[in-house]
């Protein structure tokens, strides 16, 4: 697992299905799981101080740089710079589906193409 400071948030990222479920598990049901959407990807998982932010206030930069994460971490090879649709929510909102990795998101679920 990668472990990253950043804007008074911690990011992590897993490397492989594994760390990807453990994180899931580990997860408080406030932090933030990006995923690439419709694909298989890393998991970034980002902690944030809840009395400071919500999912909706969360600084730009700071969604920027954990959807940059996820592609550069995901083991296809994906350029950078490519525009892909990524699916965040809080972990409360998430479920872990029938196959190790796969990930159901709630409806209300928030994407973003960056």
């Amino acid at each position: 697992m990668i472990k990253i400071n950043y804007e008074e948030c911690i990011i992590k990222i897993g490397k492989n299905e594994k760390e990807n479920w453990n994180l899931l598990d580990n997860a408080d049901i406030y932090d933030i799981i990006f995923h690439l959407k419709d694909t298989s990807s890393a998991y970034v998982l980002l902690e944030y101080n809840i009395k400071k932010y919500s999912i909706d206030t969360i600084p730009e930069c700071v969604i920027n740089e954990c959807c940059k994460l996820l592609k550069t971490n995901s083991k296809r090879t994906i350029n950078i710079n490519k525009k892909l649709p990524i699916i965040y929510d809080e972990k409360e909102n998430i479920k872990k589906g029938k196959k190790m990795g796969q990930l159901i998101y709630d409806n209300n679920s928030k994407t973003i193409v960056n």
